[in-house]
């Protein structure tokens, strides 16, 4: 398909918890390119800022009593190495990835009849935004369903957004029914379209059959389709409503 978008660039920087995952990709590309005194500089103040939580009370505790923490004086390659252990620890069953805990909008996903929800027992659903977010983070570090040492993880997130794209409905700019997410209601509703949209996009030619390749170009096709669907004549998108929701307009012209 091809459609032509009417779209202006955007480079402005995400908010919320797409964040960490743009800094581990930022990462990726730098390492191979420490030659520069800018890319050295670069990859020096990433690898200072990327510190993961720890993923249980008890770890941050023998973390809080351990007086040899080396976070802020990790190399580029060791942040990089945290970064995508952490994310993929975080991958779901079903092979997409949540928000990583917090507050959710509750209209759609609840019962409480607005407002914001919050508290430990909050639901965490995987989401098409943050698992095409993460997707592309780990193929820019070199992860595919073919290549690198998490295949079987990479192939499960894959199978996660065709799944979602393919049960979408065909009009819509929806390409999901996993409603107000953070990344939803601080960059925009139809995010997860446009991430979407880019993940597809990155993954061509890293998949291990024909029948996969065939199965993302549909996808595509599908997402691609629905954003033109639904463009207005000036570029932008009813109802995309946001914090920021200029920032997820701007993602959409990533592919």
């Amino acid at each position: 398909m091809k459609t032509k978008l009417h779209s202006r660039k955007f480079f402005i920087p995400l908010a919320g918890p797409i964040c960490a995952l743009l800094a581990v990709a930022t990462l990726t590309p730098l390492v191979n390119n420490s030659n520069t005194y800018a890319a050295e500089s670069s990859l020096e103040y990433l690898a200072k800022k990327v510190k993961m939580p720890a993923s249980t009370p008890a770890e941050s505790n023998n973390k809080n009593n351990n007086n040899d923490d080396n976070h802020g004086n990790r190399t580029p390659e060791e942040s990089l190495a945290a970064g995508l252990k952490y994310l993929l620890k975080q991958q779901h069953a079903d092979g997409g990835w949540g928000q990583g805990g917090g507050w959710r909008q509750a209209t759609a996903n609840s019962r409480s009849g607005g407002g914001r929800v919050e508290g430990p027992n909050v639901e965490d659903p995987s989401d098409l935004g943050n698992t095409s977010a993460s997707v592309v983070t780990l193929l820019r570090a070199g992860e595919s369903p073919t290549e690198g040492q998490h295949r079987d993880e990479m192939k499960k997130a894959f199978e996660y957004i065709c799944k979602q794209v393919e049960k979408a409905d065909d009009n819509s700019l929806y390409v999901t029914d996993v409603r107000d997410t953070q990344l939803q209601v601080k960059i925009g509703t139809y995010v997860d379209t446009f991430l979407a949209g880019w993940a597809l996009s990155e993954i061509k030619g890293r998949l291990p059959d024909e029948a996969a390749e065939k199965r993302r170009s549909a996808a595509l096709d599908k997402v691609v389709g629905k954003i033109a669907h639904n463009q207005r004549a000036d570029g932008s998108f009813a109802n995309n409503n946001g914090w920021a929701s200029v920032i997820s307009q701007g993602l959409c012209t990533r592919r």
